[in-house]
């Protein structure tokens, strides 16, 4: 199964556990996808955390 046929998905998610920001993301390296999360945190500043989701699995959480 290549990447594209399963992407990352990364909420954004604020301190009240609303993902106000959801984006999804085509990778081969989970180190791409936790620089675009950080940036996603830069961007939203209302986010406190982003979680990063493959096949509905919660992978990591990456925080401010």
């Amino acid at each position: 199964q290549s990447s594209f046929d399963d992407p990352y998905t990364l909420l954004c998610v604020r301190a009240d556990d609303v993902a106000p920001v959801v984006d999804l993301m085509v990778a081969d390296e989970v180190s791409a996808v936790r620089a675009h999360a950080q940036a996603l945190l830069r961007e939203h500043l209302s986010c406190e955390t982003v979680e990063i989701w493959r096949s509905g699995e919660l992978l990591e959480r990456v925080a401010r």
